[in-house]
């Protein structure tokens, strides 16, 4: 379970060292993954995440998909606000 700090380069040292650490049938979750951020607010919202997520699966390193954290118009409106979880397996051979 990875959640500290969601901006870089924290959290891509956090994925990086999580996917050192996963065994070969082992998944990891990534809390907090934003799609969106809204660049006026300073609340710690970063797109840090997923375009970790998304530049390791490119290097296929690793597979991942998303699940949304939250239901309800009040944690997925406006879209800065929606989060997800982001599980991610190391690809066979990593």
């Amino acid at each position: 379970w990875i959640d500290g700090e969601h901006t870089y380069p924290i959290v891509a040292i956090d994925i990086a060292n999580s996917i050192r650490l996963l065994s070969t049938t082992g998944i990891a979750i990534c809390d907090d993954v934003y799609l969106e951020t809204d660049e006026e607010s300073k609340s710690g919202r970063s797109r840090a995440s997923i375009e970790t997520l998304q530049a390791l699966a490119e290097s296929k390193l690793i597979s991942y998909t998303l699940l949304h954290k939250r239901i309800g118009g009040f944690f997925n409106y406006p879209l800065y606000n929606k989060k997800y979880l982001g599980f991610f397996t190391k690809i066979d051979g990593k």
